[in-house]
This record gives structure tokens, C-alpha cells and sequence, in this order.
């Protein structure tokens, strides 16, 4: 009987240390941790457990105590891993500008101190994955390629600092990405080389993923169902509800695109009872859960089940809708009002800068024309001055010249007269010749002048 009681009581305490979540563990790790670089990285594991179940009202507290630690120190590596954590929760969340947002802090920390590591190429590659996000029509090339670009960029860090892992991760969103754009060499060839950069690593999901939608696309449905089935299996492996919702959709949805009608309702149905189980649930994955398991009971004639999964559809993306434009909307507002208002101060400051421009070249204007106008009078004062005094000069000279010919003029008459009283009378004589004559008659003429 004792012997009975002992093993119920191993039993139990087994059973009760099996369901200790990864939660659990590291908040009783916090409790104990005193080093500020563990207490660090604990945060930020308990920030992602968190986001991983949805929960993102504890995920946001952890991720801030997170950067609450080191925001006003120099220490950048730990401030960007914040900011790349608080953006991967607000992109669990949908909440796309603001996860863009916090990306593209982690990359101006840390480019601007040229640091390339695998925090940056996390950021950068999430930036890719939030402009996916928002992709609405799938024939949107411009969209798919900016989003390889990003995923490229991030591949290229991946590269120099050699992490392997992440280069195999990056090439299967590459290749997802070239399927949807429907070049599937170019898709098949880069799974191939995230398989040869993944071998040997615990976590192919992605890529299993990757090939079986490639080769769905293409056809091939006998290789479709083989990496299909790989993937539905890790995901089932991970022994999560997140993980599980997301395996039973994609595999439904798979069995659909094949004409497994049956097989697809099914699936999707425990996807949505999945995910209807969570916190705060992807709204988007589950509006797409309910419209397929429609489609396939529609496709089996089941109108009744139809209708009710497509009522359901209908509500959760209305709702997924309104809130996905809601944030765009929010996304635009912002920028609009930031554009505006840089706008309107540019253009205060244009005007400004055109009014002190204006009164500046007024002033001098008005001086420089009040120094014409002072130098012209000075100038015609002084020209006025000097002709005043040259006329002066000019009466005092013509007066002086008058006097002087007035006196020539008496000086040279004086002794004239006095000579031509003789001429006269020698004129006056009959004995004189004529040749005598002619020269008295000029001599009394000169004298009489």
C-alpha cells in the first residue's frame, strides 16, 4: 500500500514538473539573477515567450524593462536587440508602422556605428517581412521585389558575419517570395540553398514550407505532398498552439489546392478551434481559415457548413480589415502630419529668411542710395563752390583786363593826339607832293585810331 502511494506521489511530482512552462523557468531564473547582462537577456527570452502566445500586453512590459535598462547608457548592441524585440511584438500584433518603426531605429543605431550583426540583419529582414504584410494585391511586382531587396540587404550582413543559420532562413523567404512572383526555377533553386546552409540544423519548417508551395504551384503534387507532410509534422512537433494552428492551416489549405476537399475542412476546423483558444488570436490567419474551410464544404455540397464558415469569414476580416487599415490609416496620419508640420516650418523659415533678405537689401539700398545722394551734393556743392568762385575770378580778370586796355588805350591816345594836331597842318600845306601827302594821310589815320 505504502509502496502504491510512493509511486502515485513520483507520479505527480513528474507530471507537475512536465508542465512547468518555459514562462515559469525564466521568471524563477529572474527572481534569482542579479548581473545586469543575464537579467538582460532574460527579459528579452521572456518578451519573445510571451509574443509567441500572444500575450502581448506582458510581451511590451518585458521588452521595455529590457530597454529601460540600457536606453541612457552607450551600450547600442543592447538597446537595438530592444527595439528589434518591441518590433517583432507590435508586428505579431499587426500593428505594422510601429514595428516598421522600431526596425528602422535598430538600423540607424547601429549603422550609424557601421556595427554589421545579426541583430541588424534581423531588423532589416523584418522590414521585408512588414512590407509583405501589407501587400494587397498579389500581382503588386513592385511590392514582392522592394521585399527581396530588404531580404537581400540582410543577407548580404548574414553573410559577412557568417551566420549560416540566417542565410538559410533568408533564402527561403527569397524563394517564397520568387513563387508568388511565379518564377519557379529561381524559387526551387533558392530552397536548394537554404537546404545546403540548413543541413544538419534542428528547425526546417520554413523551408519544408517553401517547397511544398513551389511545388504545389508547379504541379507537382507528388513532391508537394512530401515537404507539405515534413512541415504539418515539425509544426505538430513543437507541441505549441500557435504552432499547431498555423500547421492544421497550412495543411488544410494544401489538401484543398490538391482537391482533398474532405481532408481540407477538417484541417481547418481544428486550425480555428486553435486559434479561437488563444489570447489574442492572428485575426488574419483566422479569416483565411474560415473562408477555406467554406470553399471545401462548399465543394462538397455541405451548403449549410458553408455559409456558416463564410458568415464567420466575413466577420473576422471585416474586423481584421478595419483594424489593418486602421493602422494605416494612423500610419498615414503620422506621416502626413510630420510631412506638414517639417512643411509649414520650412516654409516659416523661407519666409523669414525672404523678409530679413528683403529688409537687408532695403537697408542697404537706402543707404547706399543716402550715400549717392550725400556724395552728389557734396559734389554739387563743390562744383557749385567752384564755379562761384571761378566767375569771381573771371569778373576780377575781365575788370583787371578792361582797366588795364582802358590805360593802354589812354597811354598810346595821349601822344597820338598830340601828333596828328601837326600832321594836319602839314596837310594843310599845297607845297607838299603827293608822295609826302599819301604818307602824312596815313600816319593821321593810325593816330586817330
Amino acid at each position: 500500500m505504502k509502496k502504491w502511494i510512493f509511486t502515485l506521489l513520483l507520479l505527480w511530482v513528474s507530471l507537475a514538473k512536465s508542465q512547468v512552462s518555459p514562462i515559469d523557468t525564466l521568471k524563477s531564473k529572474l527572481k534569482t539573477i542579479n548581473i545586469p547582462e543575464e537579467k538582460f537577456d532574460l527579459y528579452i527570452k521572456l518578451a519573445d515567450e510571451y509574443r509567441r502566445k500572444r500575450n502581448f500586453d506582458d510581451a511590451r512590459i518585458y521588452a521595455d524593462s529590457s530597454l529601460n535598462m540600457y536606453i541612457n547608457t552607450s551600450e547600442i548592441d543592447q538597446i537595438a536587440k530592444s527595439y528589434l524585440t518591441k518590433g517583432n511584438i507590435e508586428y505579431s500584433a499587426w500593428n505594422s508602422s510601429e514595428a516598421f518603426n522600431y526596425y528602422n531605429k535598430v538600423d540607424s543605431i547601429l549603422s550609424t556605428k557601421s556595427i554589421k550583426n545579426n541583430t541588424l540583419s534581423k531588423a532589416i529582414s523584418n522590414m521585408g517581412h512588414v512590407l509583405t504584410s501589407t501587400v494587397e494585391d498579389v500581382n503588386d511586382t513592385v511590392s514582392w521585389k522592394k521585399a527581396i531587396g530588404y531580404y537581400k540587404e540582410a543577407l548580404e550582413i548574414s553573410e559577412k558575419i557568417n551566420d549560416t543559420a540566417f542565410q538559410g532562413y533568408l533564402y527561403v523567404r527569397i524563394g517564397t517570395i520568387e513563387n508568388i512572383l511565379k518564377k519557379y526555377e529561381d524559387a526551387i533553386q533558392s530552397f536548394k540553398e537554404a537546404e545546403e546552409l540548413l543541413e544538419g540544423k534542428s528547425n526546417q519548417t520554413d523551408l519544408y514550407y517553401g517547397f511544398g508551395s513551389a511545388y504545389t504551384d508547379m504541379k507537382d503534387y507528388g513532391n508537394a505532398k512530401i515537404y507539405m507532410e515534413l512541415y504539418f509534422k515539425e509544426r505538430l512537433k513543437a507541441k505549441s498552439l500557435v504552432d499547431s494552428a498555423y500547421g492544421y492551416w497550412s495543411y488544410g489549405r494544401f489538401n484543398f489546392n490538391i482537391g482533398n476537399y474532405s481532408e481540407a475542412a477538417e484541417y481547418e476546423v481544428k486550425s480555428a478551434e486553435l486559434f479561437n483558444k488563444m489570447d489574442s488570436p492572428d485575426f488574419g490567419r483566422l479569416g483565411s481559415v474560415y473562408k477555406i474551410a467554406s470553399d471545401s464544404y462548399k465543394m462538397q455540397e455541405n451548403y449549410e457548413d458553408a455559409y456558416k464558415y463564410l458568415d464567420l469569414h466575413k466577420t473576422m476580416n471585416d474586423s481584421a480589415l478595419t483594424r489593418a487599415k486602421k493602422n494605416q490609416l494612423n500610419d498615414l496620419e503620422k506621416k502626413y502630419q510630420t510631412e506638414k508640420k517639417e512643411q509649414e516650418i520650412a516654409l516659416l523659415e523661407a519666409k523669414n529668411k525672404t523678409i530679413e533678405v528683403q529688409k537687408l537689401n532695403q537697408r542697404n539700398l537706402f543707404l547706399a542710395g543716402l550715400g549717392v545722394f550725400s556724395i552728389a551734393g557734396i559734389f554739387f556743392v563743390l562744383v557749385l563752390r567752384n564755379r562761384q568762385k571761378t566767375n569771381r575770378k573771371l569778373k576780377e580778370l575781365d575788370s583787371a583786363k578792361s582797366r588795364f586796355f582802358e590805360n593802354i588805350s589812354h597811354e598810346f591816345r595821349t601822344p597820338l593826339s598830340l601828333i596828328s594836331g601837326p600832321i594836319e597842318e602839314q596837310l594843310n600845306k599845297k607845297s607838299l607832293d603827293d608822295q609826302e601827302r599819301r604818307n602824312l594821310t596815313i600816319a593821321k589815320n593810325n593816330s586817330s585810331r
